[in-house]
């Protein structure tokens, strides 16, 4: 899948980029060069180390191509920049708006499959061709690259049930915490008792009585928030809110709500957390 590749590029270099960095110093000084090539060296290596490790996806320079340019030129009179709340719901309006649930790009795996689904939706909006039929990872996908346009940072997190089946979904960074947007649900979650937005952990730790899914329809289990698929209370049904994990990560179990045997060689295989598992106890 594009997704998990989409996100751990962007950390990879970043890792080693310091280290590097402090290697090149060293050599500098080992090698006494003149003050002013030091400066140059330093002004170089600075400038390499921050573009590295923008906080914006930049795989294959997806935000700059031509195809995501004229998508984001056609919705950007539709996107509310008032807050970040604001920005993430406009944008999931909108892909909810120009696609529909289905498998037209189920066996995407380059970035070109990227671009066109960015045709298929520039498409749709000038021409009011065929909605593109994508899946809740493709919309997640073209949900991130419209929320990282705008200077927002996300991440891809998923939910599991005991079937093997997965949900894609992100979450978007609000000052310090975590927030989930569903764009195939066309949902966020969040705590009855405060009203705030809540993230992949608190989904899994938390009773289901104490948060609810949301959309500008309401908020409710069961409604049909998404135009093209079922209510959330489906994916209750379906025990999706007992494992969940953050791409590359870390992965949360609540074994109670999972309500089966936990099983690590299966959550080995169904995640790509490095191993890092992180078990909620029932409260």
């Amino acid at each position: 899948m594009i997704e998990a590749n989409y996100v751990k590029s962007r950390y990879n270099i970043c890792t080693f980029a310091p280290f590097l960095y402090f290697l090149l110093y060293l050599d500098s000084r080992r090698q006494s060069m003149k003050l002013f090539h030091f400066r140059l060296l330093f002004l170089a290596t600075t400038l390499i180390f921050l573009n590295a490790c923008d906080r914006k996806v930049t795989k294959n320079n997806v935000l700059t191509s031509p195809e995501i340019k004229q998508m984001i030129s056609l919705i950007d009179s539709q996107i509310d920049k008032s807050s970040v709340h604001a920005i993430t719901d406009s944008a999931r309006r909108i892909i909810q708006k120009h696609t529909q649930h289905s498998d037209q790009f189920s066996y995407c795996d380059d970035i070109s499959c990227v671009k066109d689904m960015a045709n298929a939706i520039s498409a749709h909006i000038k021409n009011n061709a065929q909605e593109p039929k994508m899946l809740c990872s493709h919309r997640t996908l073209m949900q991130r690259i419209i929320l990282e346009h705008y200077g927002l940072e996300t991440r891809g997190v998923n939910l599991v049930n005991k079937g093997n089946q997965g949900h894609v979904f992100l979450e978007v960074k609000n000052g310090n915490k975590w927030e989930i947007v569903d764009p195939d649900y066309n949902i966020y979650y969040k705590k009855l008792a405060t009203n705030e937005r809540m993230s992949l952990k608190q989904l899994i730790k938390k009773d289901f009585k104490d948060f609810v899914p949301c959309s500008e329809k309401g908020c409710s289990w069961k409604i049909a928030h998404s135009k093209d698929v079922p209510p959330p209370v489906a994916l209750k049904a379906d025990e999706y809110y007992g494992v969940g994990y953050i791409q590359g990560e870390v992965l949360y179990v609540h074994s109670e709500k999972f309500n089966s045997a936990i099983d690590e060689a299966w959550l080995k295989e169904i995640s790509d957390a490095d191993n890092f598992y992180f078990f909620i106890p029932a409260s």
